[in-house]
């Protein structure tokens, strides 16, 4: 075989491999491509329901995932679009996904609405421990029907921070978010704090698993 004929053999070979590797490459970027479609269920506090979906191309990819949606797409009562609660997906089996709650928050108009004028506001921001041992960032706030002075605001955050701190250390996380989902936890600290001065407001604006 001429010296041409092995380089023109040696070429082909070569150009063989080369569209190999590319017919590989292709096959595996269509492969990565590939994705589905998984529903997100929510925990038993809201009755498993279906919350949304996530597109992902296998279960791994979708565990840890964090949603934020409004409780009152959750509740389906509109009244609660006001708040919005997160979720962090925990467990994948045949294309549903199931999440825990981890999170609550106001929006932040309706913390605007809530101050009007002639009123004092009280804020706070506080990291607990539940009775299970979870960390937990929560941020309180109080209104006053009427405006008073910081020598009484200072005593209705002290109050407030001692009632959350023996609170959280008697409860379990779940029970805990549950509870201000439902505003319990709110309306048992309005009663409390009331005595040091009436209150038009008591809400818990953040509180988030850290």
């Amino acid at each position: 075989m001429s010296k041409k004929a092995k380089k023109a053999k040696k070429e082909a070979k070569k150009q063989a491999k080369k569209e190999k590797r590319e017919v590989k490459k292709k096959d595996s970027i269509v492969k990565k491509k590939k994705k589905k479609w998984y529903s997100l269920i929510a925990p038993k506090e809201f009755s498993n329901i279906e919350i949304g979906e996530t597109l992902a191309s296998e279960d791994k990819e979708v565990l840890g995932r964090k949603i934020c949606i409004s409780l009152g797409v959750v509740t389906r009562q509109l009244r609660k679009n006001n708040v919005k609660v997160s979720f962090i997906v925990n467990n994948v089996k045949e294309g549903k996904a199931t999440t825990e709650l981890i999170g609550y928050n106001l929006v932040p108009t309706y913390v605007k609405r809530s101050v009007r004028k002639g009123k004092s506001k009280i804020d706070d921001s506080l990291i607990l421990k539940t009775k299970d041992d979870v960390e937990v960032v929560v941020k309180p706030f109080a209104v006053t029907r009427n405006k008073v002075t910081k020598s009484v605001l200072n005593q209705i955050r002290m109050d407030m921070r001692k009632e959350l701190k023996e609170l959280f250390a008697k409860e379990k996380f779940d029970d805990i978010i549950s509870k201000v989902i439902k505003t319990d936890i709110q309306r048992g600290l309005k009663n409390k704090l009331k005595k040091i001065y009436p209150l038009s407001i008591v809400e818990i604006r953040f509180l988030k698993r850290k």
